[in-house]
């Protein structure tokens, strides 16, 4: 691989953080946030350079997660390679699956529902935005079947709803699911910006 390019792949990457709250609970919850994101980039830099080699791979993991990311993984049981045999073969599949176990925390309906009708939207962000976030945090709700959790989507956005237009158009719309209020919201949230220019 060009050297050029690898270099520039490990630059458009971040150290991973964790979380600064100081709130336990908040803290695992955006630690785990923080998690899926810095792994969806890391593992698209590796798709990009083209590396697959098991080792080579376990160092660069854990060289652009920092040392923050080092100090974690090395304080996990079986980090060390003598104490995990599969480890010796696999040391990147395996350094991965320890991390997500680590910041995925013991699944919990009650505490993800909890999570889920904790949400709300920010000030400034936009309802498409928001939308895609209920939908992320229901799926870790197991509302049962699909249609339970689309009611529970709905009602939770119908609450939420910022504009009375979005609200109408819920309320009114047969049969709508999230998606058609994602793309019923980034309609609208265009049309705003239209006039405001």
């Amino acid at each position: 691989m060009n050297v050029d390019l690898c270099n520039m792949l490990l630059e458009s990457l971040s150290p991973f953080k964790a979380s600064s709250s100081n709130d336990p609970v908040q803290a695992k919850l955006k630690a785990r946030i923080n998690w899926n994101h810095w792994k969806f980039c890391f593992l698209n830099m590796v798709k990009a350079s083209g590396m697959t080699g098991e080792k080579e791979l376990k160092a660069l993991l854990l060289h652009c997660g920092g040392v923050e990311l080092q100090k974690i993984f090395y304080d996990l049981p079986g980090a060390e390679m003598e104490d995990n045999p599969r480890a010796l073969n696999e040391p990147y599949k395996v350094a991965l699956e320890m991390l997500d176990d680590y910041f995925t925390p013991k699944w919990s309906m009650a505490f993800e529902r909890h999570l889920f009708h904790k949400l709300r939207r920010n000030r400034r962000e936009k309802f498409s935005s928001y939308v895609l976030r209920v939908e992320g945090q229901a799926s870790y709700c197991n509302f049962g079947c699909l249609e339970a959790k689309q009611i529970a989507i709905m009602d939770k956005l119908l609450l939420d709803a910022p504009q009375n237009m979005i609200k109408r158009e819920i309320l009114l719309k047969k049969d709508m699911n999230s998606g058609d209020v994602f793309a019923y919201a980034r309609y609208y949230e265009a049309i705003i910006k239209t006039r405001a220019q």
